[in-house]
Order: structure tokens, then C-alpha cells, then sequence
């Protein structure tokens, strides 16, 4: 069986807790704690902020990349920067990639696409030889740039990846994530797909 549909329940669980990773020698600062108490309608009573470090902070410019170019898309697009070195990166992969399905069939389409942020090609492309359900994508050219293009996307430079970049179909970022997502996000995202590339 495909380690990747294993680590499922595990990921769910880690990325509940907000969990985030960092460099070995990184001085990272946590991702924002979120208010996760149950209510009678989570869908309708759960603010986009808690699902958004950033929200709006402005046009989407593309990191640089180690070869190629982020694919060119018509709809929403949907960045997960992951490393393999990540363990709540990797757990998370099954979950989003699931809700990616799922938005298209809620009537919310989404193109997910999936950086690496190894230092090394030969260590994702092997990562993805071992785990033939994970998508291809590109790799940072430099990961010690990331702090620079994050403060772009209105993170704080010192951040954990995970890191979920949502844009619009006008090119404008609507919401970027630092830390990876919980099952309770996915009414959020689906809300923030809707909103049909106004400010949510």
C-alpha cells in the first residue's frame, strides 16, 4: 500500500494541531494559534480568519523556481509549499489532495499545485517514485529565498511550512496559510473558492 494514503488519520491528527515545520538551525516563528470550539453551524460561524494568516495582502508574484514556471490557470489556484523533509507537509498531501477533488465536484474548482522546498531535485523526485500518488511540481530554486517571497504574500518571514497560497482568477492572493490545515478547514476553503474572485 502506498505510504502516502497511509499516513491519512496520522496527518489529520497532526495537522489539527497546527503543527508547522522548519529547517534544522531555522529560527521560525509558530503559525498563529486558531480557535478551533465547536459550534452548531462551523460553516457559518467560522471567520475566513482563522483559515487566513494573511487575507488580501495583494498580487500574486510567483517565487523563483529551481526549472519552468507555475502552470497558467483561468480559475483559482491553490499553492501548497511542502518539503520531504516535512513531516506535517507530507501528511497533509492526502487530505488536500482529496479536498482538491472535492471542490470540483462542489462546484468549486481549483488548480492545486504543489512546491518543494528541498534543497535537493533528486530528493523529491525519488520522494515521488516511493509515493506514486503524488502529483508532479516544481522545487524552489533557492529555499533560503522563501522568507523574501513570503513577506510578499503578507506572511512573516520567519514561517513554517506548511504554507497554502489561495489566488484568485485576477491574480490577487486571497488568503495565504502558514502551518498546515485541519479537517474543519475545508468549509472555509470551499466558502473562500466561492466567493468568485471578490474579497471574501
Amino acid at each position: 500500500m502506498d505510504r502516502l494514503s497511509v499516513v491519512i488519520a496520522l496527518g489529520a491528527v497532526l495537522a489539527a494541531a497546527g503543527t508547522g515545520c522548519e529547517r534544522d538551525g531555522d529560527s521560525a516563528a509558530p503559525p498563529p494559534a486558531r480557535f478551533n470550539a465547536a459550534t452548531t453551524d462551523p460553516q457559518n460561524q467560522r471567520s475566513l480568519a482563522e483559515l487566513c494568516t494573511a487575507q488580501n495582502p495583494g498580487p500574486f508574484s510567483p517565487p523563483a523556481l529551481a526549472a519552468g514556471a507555475l502552470p497558467e490557470v483561468k480559475g483559482w489556484q491553490w499553492i501548497n509549499v511542502w518539503a520531504t523533509w516535512c513531516v506535517p507537509c507530507v501528511e497533509e498531501i492526502p487530505l488536500i489532495m482529496r479536498w482538491e477533488k472535492r471542490l470540483r465536484s462542489d462546484g468549486s474548482p481549483v488548480s492545486l499545485v504543489f512546491v518543494s522546498a528541498d534543497d535537493n531535485g533528486q530528493v523529491v523526485a525519488a520522494f515521488r517514485t516511493e509515493h506514486t500518488a503524488m502529483p508532479d511540481g516544481p522545487r524552489l530554486a533557492d529555499p533560503g529565498d522563501l522568507g523574501a517571497w513570503v513577506k510578499s504574500l503578507g506572511l512573516p518571514s520567519a514561517v513554517s511550512i506548511p504554507i497554502h497560497v489561495f489566488v484568485r482568477p485576477d491574480g490577487q492572493v486571497a488568503c495565504a496559510r502558514a502551518g498546515a490545515l485541519s479537517t474543519a478547514d475545508y468549509p472555509l476553503i470551499r466558502r473562500l473558492i466561492r466567493s468568485s474572485g471578490k474579497s471574501p
